[in-house]
Order: structure tokens, then sequence, then C-alpha cells
């Protein structure tokens, strides 16, 4: 689990990949505090650097979310050129089947928001653009980011507990497909 070579676990070439980025990120954290305590004009500078470089990498996700719909339309596109019509209809009641078990999640889901309280309306308008990038990109991964912007902007959720909670929930909840598909066959 000890990073040989942080930078080619980056790529996922291992299977341990995750854990080792982990480690060397918990190193990095550890030596920016350091610093941090001991030089804290240099600290600051890793901390200043640190944010300029999350609002980069944020500044590219958005980029990549405004074009991922045409990429997604071109590989439609290309798999339905290249697919029959029968093998259409059949994807088809596939989809149909998928998005009523999103219907029935959504509608669970907005029953337990009022049932502690929550208006589902205001709660769905809050987080929207997250719903539908993750729908859309089909990567918890990917719309990590944006989930924990919507949590800290619009929900008011403090910034510790979003990253936490969108990191852990994006990993946890990789459970429903597993579920869903699997229930719809």
């Amino acid at each position: 689990f000890i990073p040989k070579n942080p930078f080619a676990d980056l790529t996922g070439a291992n299977p341990t990949s995750i854990i080792s980025v982990v480690i060397f990120a918990a190193f990095l954290g550890v030596a920016a505090l350091k610093l941090l305590k001991d030089d804290v004009p240099k600290g600051e500078r890793v901390l200043t650097a640190i944010d300029t470089l999350q609002s980069w990498v944020m500044k590219l996700v958005r980029l990549v979310m405004q074009l991922t719909p045409y990429g997604v339309l071109a590989l439609m596109t290309k798999v339905v050129a290249g697919s029959n019509l029968q093998d259409i209809i059949k994807l088809g009641s596939f989809v149909v089947a998928s998005y009523l078990g999103l219907l029935i999640m959504f509608a669970v889901h907005g029953l337990l928001l009022g049932i502690n309280g929550v208006s589902p309306l205001k709660y769905f308008r809050k987080v929207w653009p997250v719903l539908t990038f993750a729908f859309t990109s089909r990567s918890s991964a990917a719309s990590i980011p944006l989930n924990v912007e919507a949590q800290t902007r619009r929900l008011g959720v403090p910034e510790s507990i979003a990253s936490f909670a969108a990191s852990f929930g994006a990993t946890i909840g990789q459970n429903g497909c597993a579920g869903l598909y699997p229930a719809m066959l």
C-alpha cells in the first residue's frame, strides 16, 4: 500500500492505486501543516497554491461538464446507427424500466425528506445541477466537486462535512446500481 511511485498510482495502474494515492495525499497534508506551523509565510503560500489548484481543477471539471452532452450525443448516434430496430426496441424497454426505478427512488427520497421536515421541492431545486450531471455522466466520482459545491453554497453545509459526505456517499452509494438493475431483470 505504500506508494513506490505516487504519480504512476494516480493513473490507477495498480489494484491498490487508490489506497496508495490516499496515503500519499495524507503525507502531503501532514507536510503542509508542519510547514505552516514551522514557517507561516511559506505554509500560507502552499495553502494558497493548493486552493488555486483546486479552483483550476473545478474550472476544468465545469468545462468537461459543459461538453459532456455533446460527447454523449455522438456516442448515442454511433450506437443507434450501428444497431437494428429490434435491439433499439429492447434497449428502449430497458431504459423505460430504468426510469421507472429512478422515479421510485426519487419518490422515496422525497418522502424521507418530507418526513424530516425538509421541503423536497426546494431541496431538489438546489441539487438539480448535481443530479443532472451525475445522471448524464454516469459517474459518481466525476460529480464529487459539483456535489461539494452544491452542499456548501446552496444547502449551507460546512466545507469539511460536505467534502467527506460527497466522497463517502459516492463510494458507499455504488451498490445502488447493483440492487436496481438485477431487480429490473
